[in-house]
């Protein structure tokens, strides 16, 4: 299959194209390089793969991208509430005007891979029992509010799949420290300390090489899944703040305290089923224990610096 992954020089793409062209795919990437990457360079030795520097919101660099492609994986986004909240008429453009130009540029029978977001959940109301596909989105920040608005027009399309990622960690080229266990997890190492707020609050996670595994099993499983959306994790990975906190403690040794007194913006607290994406066949197989001891010996190198933060 030849394949179009914008942001594919991003946190997700740069170990999802890999993947995709080990898989025997060929693959063409759009991305605008924003952060400065340079982890695609590795890539051009591979006949099958193919850059194209440019901006998602450009009408003839999305149509150049498109040209020939069995499908298209639009991982590119303004990510995150803090940085979508900084830049929110950007994330606007990109995240949900971007995503639906690139549905009125397709060609028929070109498969749309959509990743939206567990935090387009919300919620401004309690949840009651696990999040499934049918609970209602109630996005608080911009970022889920652009992620989910564009989710909400393009599954109604032909030859859609979307997901809804729960929080990804783990190691990249384009390294993120902004993730709750990769941040968690490089102020252990470097600050022998974590303060925790909210310490009670329910979040899921998944390793970065899963969501990469995902979108290859979406491609080879595309029929079965077209136009319907599914939630992306595994129940063992939901978990609360203190305990996450507490296990990358024990892997490093560090100190930990709790403190109530700051909220999160974004209110994600509460768990989410993986039911239906386990129907379809795919269940991730990286265990927490084995992504964090991943992470602390990869971290273990890894000066801060703020190109590996999605906000300055």
């Amino acid at each position: 299959m030849k394949i179009l992954v914008t942001g594919g020089a991003g946190f997700l793409g740069s170990v999802a194209v890999p993947q995709l062209l080990s898989d025997g795919h060929q693959v063409r990437v759009l991305d605008s390089l924003m952060f400065n990457q340079i982890g695609p360079l590795a890539l051009y030795i591979n006949p099958d793969f193919e850059f194209i520097k440019g901006d998602m919101r450009d009408n003839e660099t999305v149509k150049r991208a498109l040209d020939g492609v069995d499908f298209v994986i639009n991982l590119a986004a303004l990510v995150g509430a803090p940085l979508c909240k900084q830049r929110e008429k950007e994330a606007w453009e990109v995240n949900y005007e971007a995503a639906l130009l690139v549905e009125s540029l397709r060609a028929p029978g070109q498969g749309y891979l959509f990743p939206n977001s567990t935090s387009g959940y919300g919620t401004r109301n309690p949840v009651d029992g696990l999040c499934t596909e049918d609970t209602p989105m109630e996005p608080i920040s911009t970022y889920g509010q652009t992620k989910v608005k564009a989710e909400q027009e393009l599954i109604t399309k032909p030859d859609v799949v979307s997901y809804r990622f729960t929080t990804v960690f783990g190691l990249s080229p384009r390294l993120r420290l902004d993730l709750m266990p990769n941040e968690f997890m490089w102020r252990a190492i470097h600050e022998q300390a974590l303060t925790i707020f909210e310490p009670e609050f329910q979040r899921s996670f998944i390793h970065i090489t899963d969501i990469a595994r995902c979108l290859a099993f979406t491609i080879e499983n595309f029929d079965k899944m077209k136009g319907r959306s599914f939630n992306v994790g595994h129940e063992s990975m939901n978990m609360t703040k203190r305990q996450l906190a507490e296990q990358i403690s024990e892997k490093t040794g560090c100190k930990l305290s709790f403190d109530d007194s700051r909220a999160d913006p974004d209110k994600r607290n509460y768990f989410v089923s993986f039911g239906r994406i386990q129907e379809m066949g795919f269940i991730p197989r990286i265990r927490l224990d084995q992504g964090l001891t991943a992470l602390r010996e990869g971290l273990k190198t890894v000066e801060w610096s703020s190109t590996f933060t999605n906000v300055q």
